[in-house]
């Protein structure tokens, strides 16, 4: 993405889960699935500021990662698998993977919510991570 053409939220979904792809074993999607395959992660759109400064940046887009993993009969197992997509450094951090493409010009700012949940009929542990992406 370049400074002079303002992207489209497609393009900014598709270049955080082209990102979120480069985490080995995430299943990445640029919208929310209908059937999810745990362990997965996609961007929803949260809220967005239009022409915040005159300086180089237009828009600033806040996403929320979404991270979910298999519940099964072992919780405590998914708890520790899901905090290593939460973590700062981690071989599995979303905040890593997102931050690391300058053309994104993205960097995660906090976390939301944590808990189980339900997504097309698959109980989860879910989690997400507040991005915020700048254009």
């Amino acid at each position: 993405m370049t400074v002079d053409t303002e992207p489209t939220i497609q393009d900014i979904t598709k270049s955080l889960q082209r990102q979120l792809q480069t985490i080995e074993g995430l299943r990445a999607y640029a919208v929310e699935p209908d059937q999810p395959n745990l362990p997965c992660a996609y961007p929803r759109l949260v809220d967005w500021t239009y022409n915040e400064t005159f300086a180089t940046y237009t828009t600033t887009w806040h996403f929320d990662v979404w991270i979910l993993v298999s519940v099964g009969s072992q919780f405590g197992r998914a708890q520790n698998e899901i905090n290593e997509y939460l973590s700062p450094v981690s071989l599995r951090s979303i905040k890593q993977a997102v931050e690391c493409d300058p053309e994104l010009n993205a960097r995660a700012v906090g976390g939301g919510t944590y808990g189980r949940l339900d997504l097309g009929g698959v109980a989860a542990l879910g989690a997400s991570i507040r991005i915020e992406v700048l254009t």
